[in-house]
């Protein structure tokens, strides 16, 4: 299999996404970059997203990315709460209703920090349509406006045949030594 990127390309990738996301949201925002999150406050909550690789420090793996909105335990530091407006005194709660995981290639990370305000909105808003993203997705659940998990077709079929691989090198290996008992 061949690798999508490379470590420095993918570290790239997922800070490039932050950016753009952080410039995206239509509302107060801050990026965090040790923490590879973007928080931003809406009404009482202070929501967050989280980008990390998928696979680790595998590096035979697809270069994969889980973006996690509201999906890990985050307290925003007294400077992230004052640059947003908020005392610190008040910490505010995240929207439980705005929930996802979604894995994703690393090359479609750009286009999905576009995508992502608009899945914001109409899940705040659940008035406003929100639109099909800019790659094709396997979605839990009916749909956009109740999933909470989901992959890319692209990631989902790296992710497949790089296990599939895995597989197969775990089988022939297991023959292997299996055949090695048997001679000796």
């Amino acid at each position: 299999m061949t690798r999508i990127t490379t470590d420095g390309a993918a570290r790239r990738a997922r800070h490039d996404f932050l950016v753009a996301l952080e410039n995206a949201l239509d509302r107060p925002a801050v990026r965090l970059r040790r923490k590879h999150t973007v928080a931003w406050r809406e009404d009482d909550t202070l929501d967050h997203v989280y980008v990390y690789a998928w696979h680790g420090r595998d590096q035979a793996a697809p270069r994969i990315s889980r973006i996690a909105v509201n999906h890990y335990r985050f307290t925003a530091s007294r400077r992230t709460l004052t640059l947003l407006g908020v005392r610190a005194s008040d910490r505010p709660a995240r929207r439980e209703e705005l929930h996802l995981e979604m894995t994703v290639l690393d090359t479609e990370l750009a286009e999905f920090a576009r995508w992502l305000p608009l899945w914001v909105a109409g899940r705040i808003e659940q008035t406003a349509t929100i639109p099909e993203p800019p790659h094709a997705c396997h979605v839990w659940h009916q749909g956009w406006e109740t999933a909470d998990y989901a992959w890319s077709v692209a990631a989902w079929e790296a992710n497949r045949a790089w296990r599939e691989e895995q597989d197969a090198a775990k089988a022939a290996r297991l023959a292997h030594r299996r055949s090695a008992q048997v001679v000796t």
